[in-house]
């Protein structure tokens, strides 16, 4: 018995000086960040809710099952309050993925579409959207009013894909299972693979999937505190799509129409520059870059749209075989963003523009300003 409590002794030591450190570093990462707009009582508050919460925890655990202790290798993962997460996932081995489905090359519109149809379905479901069950009340009195009513809080706000990577971004006040990263990162993982697997028939029936070569994706998740990071992030993330476009088509195009090998391209185009790139392409194979497609220069942009900001307001264009609309490059907002009531948010609608958020006139004038209202 005294050595099982002595188990428990070292265990919860180690648990409660995980915890002090965890909290000592999300003070020092959120500080410099939020130094104008938190205060010393809101952070004192915070870390004495942290350490309650965990002094509870223990204390139910103990006292439920002798067995209760395990939960302490637990860790809490609880991500840090008023910062913005982003969600990044990657498809996983999908070079060999892509070439034993056929994906035409150097981009299949079917393969761009089904994803963006796998990330439309994220946005709208619960944790998209902002809702998500309540968690059950421990009080029996407070048991019944509690229950049946969903918890509302920030839910994605843009998310961004390109070739078989996808970003989310939520807001900063998602309290999404009490900001747990690993429950919200699993979930959207989780629904955004069951969607690609749901929809692949739609866009490649001629190739079933079997089951030693299923798609799969991995995933992380990324806090950022102030607008200006977020907004950095996505264009870090346009800036890699415009990159990588431009080289596979280039490389793409010395090898279907100027005969040369993988290796040769390669070679071909190392120490090459944008400029380099656009010659090869005009002047041997009379392409012109600017002339591609949008959603492969740019890639997707999956924003929230109000009934109120009426497609007339737009010059549309239908540029994927699912026949999403997708906004073109000089599409403009008519007039300020207004703010939404209740019943708007409910009837907002996912919409899937391909437009250059790299300037800073975009989060400014554009879609991009009503992300951060």
């Amino acid at each position: 018995m005294k050595a099982q409590s002595a188990v428990y002794a070292s265990i919860a030591a180690q648990q409660w000086s995980r915890l002090a450190l965890r909290i000592l570093s999300e003070i020092l990462i959120l500080w410099p960040h939020h130094f104008k707009s938190i205060s010393k009582i809101t952070c004192l508050q915070y870390v004495l809710g942290r350490l309650l919460r965990k002094f509870n925890f223990e204390a139910f655990s103990m006292a439920n099952s002798q067995f209760g202790y395990v939960r302490h290798s637990e860790l809490d993962d609880r991500l840090l309050p008023n910062t913005f997460m982003v969600i990044r996932l990657d498809g996983k081995g999908f070079t060999k993925f892509s070439t034993s489905h056929g994906f035409m090359k150097p981009n299949d519109i079917r393969a761009l579409s089904l994803m963006n149809k796998a990330a439309t379905h994220v946005l709208e479901s619960d944790l998209g959207r902002g809702h998500h069950a309540a968690l059950p009340s421990k009080s029996k009195k407070n048991a019944k009013t509690t229950s049946n009513q969903p918890k509302k809080s920030n839910g994605i706000i843009l998310a961004y894909g390109q070739s078989d990577e996808f970003s989310f971004a939520f807001g900063r006040n998602c309290q999404a299972f009490n900001r747990r990263g690993s429950k919200i990162l699993t979930t959207v993982l989780s629904t955004f693979t069951a969607a690609y697997v749901y929809s692949w028939n739609e866009f490649f029936p001629e190739s079933p999937l079997e089951i030693d070569n299923l798609p799969t994706f991995d995933g992380r998740i990324i806090q950022y505190a102030t607008d200006q990071e977020l907004r950095d992030y996505f264009k870090w993330r346009q800036v890699d799509a415009h990159i990588n476009n431009l080289y596979n088509t280039t490389f793409w195009a010395l090898v279907k129409f100027g005969s040369r090998t993988s290796q040769e391209a390669h070679a071909d185009l190392k120490g090459t520059f944008a400029k380099d790139k656009h010659s090869i392409l005009f002047e041997r194979f009379q392409i012109n870059y600017n002339n591609e497609p949008e959603i492969f220069k740019k890639g997707s942009i999956l924003i929230w749209l109000s009934p109120s900001l009426t497609t007339s307001s737009y010059e549309e264009g239908s540029d994927t075989p699912t026949q999403l609309l997708a906004l073109t490059s000089n599409t403009e907002v008519a007039g300020p963003t207004e703010k939404l009531s209740t019943s708007t948010i409910l009837a907002r609608f996912v919409k899937i523009i391909h437009q250059d958020l790299i300037k800073d006139s975009w989060w400014i004038e554009g879609l991009g300003s009503q992300v951060l209202n």
